[in-house]
């Protein structure tokens, strides 16, 4: 399946550099995340924009995702509902990997071909 187009929630800023993030999870049961998802479309504080990839029936899910700093990852991550859904969901999981590197403003947004490369890399990660 291909990717989510990608949802701009900013305009680039030139000459800055932004924290990208992708992350893969592979679930024991057909789930789906849609809190999350409606949490990063409601423009959490600090996101710039994502995608998201899926593959349902074989219960793989991948995001990409552009912020402002580290900062805005982190009150991202420890804010409800992704907090509440990655409780519930981490004893569903088969596997779950996250890699977060820093780019400049001009390789807006990051290709999921770098991102898949870049998440195989650091957990051996498999599309």
């Amino acid at each position: 399946m291909k990717p989510l187009p990608w949802r701009s929630l900013s305009p680039e800023r030139p000459g800055e550099r932004y924290v990208y993030v992708a992350t893969f999870f592979h679930l024991r049961s057909v789930r789906t995340t849609w809190r999350v998802q409606k949490h990063l479309e409601s423009g959490p504080p600090g996101l710039l924009g994502f995608s998201i990839q899926a593959k349902p029936l074989r219960r793989r899910y991948w995001t990409l995702s552009a912020w402002e700093d580290p900062a805005a990852v982190t009150r991202f991550v420890g804010a409800d509902p992704h907090r509440s859904a990655m409780g519930s969901l981490a004893r569903k999981m088969r596997a779950f990997a996250s890699v977060q590197w820093v780019g400049a403003a001009s390789g807006h947004p990051p290709s999921w071909q770098e991102a898949l490369r870049r998440l195989s890399e650091s957990h051996g990660t498999r599309r």
